[in-house]
């Protein structure tokens, strides 16, 4: 089987930094690295921030489908709050924005590959091993940077064959 990189097919948009006393009790959400579950977006503890936000940083607002990532995290050994962890935006979420540290795969064209498929992919625990495994920082807080997430080894599947790969795991 032939692969290619990540970063061939996509590339790793970083979130916002939005500054302390932006945030209020009621607004738009945004999606912390706390945020970011296995598989989708937790909205239990989420930080708000005005509506006004949603136009001066709209490339960081979320769409139906979107893959994102949390840049920091722990280890291995604390599964929850490992880094690389990696969710997707469901039709039901809200409209969020992304938070620094949280890092969006934004494919460089349509049709190349399903985004479903890189979802799937980036799930997988040897993947995330790998992430871990390359990360810096201490045993408590590690990072990841867009770089290396775009390092990852993708298999090199025709666009079709991607999406039935993916139809088939969401079907599981």
């Amino acid at each position: 089987m032939n692969f290619k990189k990540l970063g061939d097919y996509a590339k790793v948009q970083g979130g916002y930094a939005y500054k302390s006393n932006d945030f209020k009790e009621n607004g738009i959400p945004v999606i912390k690295i706390k945020n970011v579950g296995k598989g989708n977006l937790l909205y239990n503890e989420t930080s708000c921030v005005d509506d006004s936000f949603l136009k001066t940083t709209a490339n960081y607002a979320t769409n139906t489908g979107d893959v994102l990532i949390s840049m920091t995290g722990s280890n291995i050994n604390q599964p929850a709050s490992m880094v690389g962890r990696v969710a997707r935006v469901s039709k039901d979420d809200p409209i969020s924005l992304i938070n620094q540290r949280v890092g969006r795969i934004v494919l460089h064209e349509e049709n190349i590959i399903d985004i479903r498929f890189l979802y799937y992919y980036l799930s997988q625990y040897e993947t995330q091993y790998y992430l871990v495994s390359n990360a810096t920082g201490s045993a408590n807080q590690v990072n990841i940077n867009g770089k290396l997430i775009e390092s990852i080894d993708i298999p090199d599947f025709k666009f079709d064959d991607s999406k039935k790969i993916a139809h088939i795991l969401s079907t599981l």
